[in-house]
């Protein structure tokens, strides 16, 4: 939104807050005060971490402020020359860039040119394709591009590398409450026994599938007898044909292999973020209320879920071959059905 505020987009939002917040002001030079509402505020706030994003694309220099737009490759004039001596010279502080220009030609006072070194420099960035000034986003590369939230939300977000298990997490198709759970299992974060057993001494504290040992991420994901079987069949269903020691070993190895935008890739990260997440459920019913189902029926729950995904995939449906739809129950006349 502050993006569409400085260049100033056709909206009668935008118009509304020029007339009502900003007037004659400068977005940049604008105090907090207490009666402003919570929205404006932020707004307000979140200049210092905008600010060195936003640059003045100079073209005839009548919209761009001389003191408060960063349009000078030495910096925010208004942050290095003091104010005082802008009203010395016959400046205000609503003086724009055209107000310098004379015979096409910045003419700034000499003692400034010896006071500040590289204040003779032209404008940072010049708008060859026309006559008026436009506001351009500064990527964290230092190239100059159209605002677009895209950009902005990486680049004012401090993200590290991509995981390589993103993928098979979070994509356009999960199913969210299954993706919670696996990106917590992925993390290492569900509440197993083998961490609640720092806190807590006494207690039964066996795995409530298989009664063997203490649960813990490598054991329910798919070391455990009970959820090993639910794996295999969906492994063996979904063709994943992956080879690991351990859960950890089984993301990294997944994060790789299945990384693509496929139908059958797409079914492979169902089938994993399904199975983990059922599985929790299941130990977590079995832990606390009591209640347990055989392996047929969580792996029955767990298809469903599957196939009611997959129906609601229209495109990668028609892309689906025969066997594939054969083989999760999504044929012509059930699809017809549902339509």
């Amino acid at each position: 939104m502050c993006g569409t505020l400085l260049i100033r987009k056709i909206s009668l939002w935008i118009r509304w807050i020029y007339l009502f917040h900003i007037k004659n002001r400068k977005f940049w030079d604008i105090e907090v005060k207490k009666n402003h509402c919570w929205t404006w505020k932020r707004f307000l706030n979140v200049r210092g971490t905008l600010r060195p994003f936003i640059v003045s694309c100079i073209g005839n220099g009548e919209s761009t402020s001389l003191w408060h737009d960063w349009w000078h490759p030495i910096g925010i004039l208004s942050m290095i020359i003091p104010r005082r001596e802008w009203i010395g010279v016959g400046f205000d502080d609503m003086a724009r860039v055209a107000d310098l220009v004379s015979d096409n030609q910045v003419c700034w006072p000499d003692r400034w040119l010896e006071k500040y070194p590289g204040l003779i420099d032209g404008p940072m960035f010049c708008n060859e394709e026309g006559i008026n000034d436009k506001i351009l986003w500064r990527d964290k590369d230092g190239k100059c591009k159209a605002f677009s939230c895209k950009q902005t939300w990486d680049d004012v977000n401090a993200f590290g590398p991509r995981f390589p298990w993103f993928n098979i997490v979070w994509y356009s198709n999960n199913i969210p409450r299954n993706a919670f759970i696996l990106w917590l299992a992925v993390h290492g974060k569900l509440k197993t026994q083998d961490r609640i057993q720092k806190w807590e001494i006494k207690g039964n504290l066996l795995c409530p599938l298989c009664l063997k040992v203490n649960d813990s991420h490598n054991h329910l994901f798919f070391q455990c007898d009970f959820s090993c079987r639910i794996w295999d069949h969906f492994r063996i269903k979904a063709d994943i044909r992956i080879f690991y020691d351990d859960w950890w070993d089984l993301i990294r190895k997944f994060g790789i292999q299945v990384s693509g935008r496929s139908v059958g890739d797409i079914i492979k990260k169902l089938v994993l973020a399904g199975c983990v997440s059922h599985i929790w459920h299941e130990r977590n019913m079995r832990q606390f209320r009591a209640v347990s189902r055989s392996v047929f029926a969580v792996i029955s729950c767990i298809e469903k879920e599957i196939q009611l995904k997959l129906l609601g995939m229209k495109k990668e449906v028609k892309s689906m071959k025969e066997e594939v739809k054969n083989c999760w129950g999504i044929n012509g006349s059930k699809q017809k059905e549902n339509e």
